[in-house]
């Protein structure tokens, strides 16, 4: 597979992983609650470089995400 970008590639590996969804998102969490301040800073800048948005808001402020619904 040849990609023409690193999002892109992120993009289609996401929508072809058939992973469960809750289950990596708790993962995902775990993970991040047990991250050092400097991990989390570093998780945060590359979701804000991927989504836009940082770990953090995702999980503690859902709803300040897009239009709000």
């Amino acid at each position: 597979m040849i990609l023409d970008n690193i999002i892109e590639g992120i993009h289609y590996l996401m929508s072809n992983d058939n992973e469960d969804p809750i289950k990596q998102s708790d993962q995902l969490e775990a993970l991040y609650q047990i991250s050092t301040d400097t991990q989390k800073k570093a998780i945060d800048n590359a979701l804000i470089c991927i989504c836009g948005y940082s770990l953090d808001t995702i999980i503690n402020n859902p709803e300040s995400i897009g239009d709000g619904e």
